[in-house]
């Protein structure tokens, strides 16, 4: 299979994907095509929030 068909076959496939299949593929071809991912840095608010909704969890 030359590479236009596998693309344009690769592309169908990922378009019909939802859900859970689509986040892992999504995530396979950024890191195939940009190198690693790593999500960013959460703030100081959001940290603040996380934090405060653990505690609230936490406390019942």
């Amino acid at each position: 299979m030359d590479r236009n068909k596998l693309l344009a076959h690769l592309k169908k496939r990922v378009q019909q994907l939802s859900g859970e299949e689509l986040n892992l593929a999504l995530m396979f071809l950024y890191n195939w095509t940009k190198g690693p991912w790593t999500p960013a840095s959460l703030s100081d608010e959001q940290l603040s929030v996380l934090k405060k909704r653990v505690k609230e969890i936490e406390d019942g």
